[in-house]
């Protein structure tokens, strides 16, 4: 994941592995989910950031 270099933790999920292509009304719109853990300010703050990548068909 672009830009997440600094995270402690960092990964992705592809939800087209779960999801079965005929229960989806749009399956261009379903992609990865990403999750980031990162900590700041010397061990301070903490943040998280969730993304979304649509697989575009």
């Amino acid at each position: 994941m672009r830009d997440m270099d600094d995270a402690v933790i960092a990964g992705f999920f592809d939800l087209r592995q779960v999801l079965p292509e005929g229960d989806v009304a749009d399956p261009g719109q379903w992609g990865a989910v990403g999750l980031g853990v990162s900590v700041t300010d010397e061990g301070r703050r903490g943040s998280v950031e969730l993304r979304w990548s649509p697989s575009a068909g």
